[in-house]
């Protein structure tokens, strides 16, 4: 019940729902026509949001399933004099399951091969009702004058379909926030947050952080729920498969190979067969990176300082040539010189394009250079959104930053 409390819904809800109830209350035509016209806009854009917004992903396409849903909605009163609300309602559901089994595959495709694929639909629909004849070919459906008798003619009619739009605008709102509150709507803003971007997971010891590192990386295996890489479930994979496929996990405490020598522990990283073909060249581009490596690379990893233990860890998950780089709790124990080092170094990798998953107890400095982040709490994401709108909420300030 949480979730309803969240003041961003209410606030748009009411909006909407006051702008359309104002012509039902004056009784005016043209208030009326222009408020019809601004919920569209609104239903369209609610639903937009949910492509656009949630992933990040711009759809050409978006517009296909609102035309061939009024042209579905003509055809059932023209046809089958299904009455308005119901012809209203029938070409809705029968466009949103369509555009969910479209999705179901297109949602696969990332970044231009998606928008693409929304271009090559929208012109496939417009062929498609340019010549079926059902919908009147290339003049569109013409409804007769019979049809609005039905109604006690044409201006009842026009009041039917404006309460039909204010239900629906509101059904919109309702359901584009349930879906964004829900495990689909985690997943498809997971799209727009994973790729090529440096995301923070923050939040009190104990919320389940380095848990949910070790169940990703298949350490632990999760007893509900699912966890999807590049569009599959990799929930039942073992953790040498996930590295295979580019998941790596620098995980707390470093856990090196304290008795082989820098170099070695290095080499350990690129054991996967995903990594083994760009060895040397991963090497010097860790060496590059940390100097002070290369400089004891012959030396026992046991007694090299902390600092350069992080940086070795670090190093070893380079060496794997991941796709999803995780790191669990990168300044642990270490002076503030040296995590200042680490952490420039996150940023490098990240302007390269890597994708990394970063857990920190620092949360100050994982906001300053992170795009995205999440705060957990009871096991739970508890807030949400981009990092400086994050180190700017009060509520984080004040639990996890003292100020």
């Amino acid at each position: 019940m949480k979730q309803w409390l969240h003041p961003g819904f209410w606030v748009t809800f009411v909006i909407v729902l006051a702008l359309g109830l104002a012509p039902i209350v004056t009784q005016s035509a043209s208030t009326r026509e222009v408020m019809f016209t601004i919920l569209l806009a609104i239903g369209m854009a609610v639903s937009l949001n949910i492509i656009l917004g949630y992933t990040g992903y711009v759809s050409f396409g978006h517009v296909v399933f609102f035309g061939l849903g009024g042209y579905l909605g003509m055809y059932l009163i023209d046809s089958w004099n299904a009455p308005l609300p119901l012809a209203v309602l029938g070409g809705g559901m029968i466009t949103a399951l369509l555009a969910l089994a479209l999705g179901a595959s297109i949602l696969r495709l990332r970044g231009a091969y998606f928008a693409l694929a929304t271009i090559g639909i929208n012109e496939a629909a417009r062929t498609f009702v340019a010549n079926f004849e059902p919908f009147g070919g290339p003049t569109g459906i013409e409804l007769q004058f019979r049809v609005y008798r039905n109604y006690g003619g044409p201006t009842q009619a026009l009041w039917i379909t404006y309460y039909s739009v204010v239900g629906i605008t509101l059904f919109a709102v309702i359901f584009s926030y349930l879906i964004k509150t829900s495990k689909f709507g985690l997943g498809l803003m997971s799209i727009r947050e994973e790729e090529k971007q440096l995301t923070c997971l923050v939040g009190s010891n104990g919320v389940g952080k380095t848990t949910m590192l070790r169940t990703v990386m298949g350490l632990i295996r999760p007893w509900k729920g699912s966890i999807r890489f590049d569009g599959k479930d990799i929930g039942g994979t073992p953790a040498y498969a996930k590295a295979d496929l580019g998941l790596v996990l620098a995980p707390e405490g470093r856990q090196l190979f304290t008795e082989m020598t820098v170099e070695e522990n290095l080499e350990m990283g690129a054991a996967n067969r995903r990594a083994r073909p760009n060895a040397k060249k991963n090497l010097e581009r860790v060496y590059e990176m940390f100097p002070r490596l290369k400089e004891r690379r012959q030396q026992k990893a046991g007694i090299l300082s902390g600092g350069e233990q992080q940086m070795l860890a670090v190093g070893r998950g380079i060496m794997a040539k991941p796709v999803v780089l995780m790191i669990d709790e990168l300044s642990l124990g270490l002076a503030p010189v040296l995590s200042l080092q680490l952490f420039q170094s996150l940023r490098q990798l990240r302007q390269e394009g890597l994708t990394i998953l970063l857990v920190e107890q620092n949360v100050q400095m994982a906001l300053a250079i992170s795009d995205y982040g999440y705060v957990l709490a009871e096991g739970k994401v508890e807030i949400e959104g981009p990092a400086r709108e994050l180190a700017q909420n009060q509520h984080i300030r004040a639990a996890y930053l003292g100020l």
